[in-house]
């Protein structure tokens, strides 16, 4: 069973190179993830993303996330831990593991 765990999510907006709509809730996101402590061995890895409520009007939300693969680098699901989320090479979001 892969670990769940709760993050906040803030998007950026488009005029920062976010996306241009934003997203509905309650279905799975799996955007590219890296994070801050993340090795940089070149591996990247697909996060697994679901929010449960409409995302606020200060850009942020809080959502289940784990990493889609099961060979995932699963210690890195701290809590306090950064990371960024990008749809091909777009920048899209930034958060942290509560």
């Amino acid at each position: 069973m892969k670990k769940v765990v709760k993050a906040k999510i803030k998007w950026l907006t488009a005029e920062q190179g976010g996306r241009t709509t934003p997203l509905g809730f309650g279905f799975r996101y799996c955007p590219i993830v890296e994070f801050e402590t993340q090795d940089k061995t070149g591996d990247t890895w697909s996060a697994d993303i679901i929010w449960h409520s409409e995302i606020g009007t200060d850009l942020t939300t809080i959502a289940d996330f784990s990493f889609f693969s099961e060979e995932a680098p699963f210690e890195l699901l701290a809590p306090g831990s950064k990371f960024n989320l990008y749809e091909g090479s777009r920048h899209v979001a930034i958060g942290y593991l509560l």
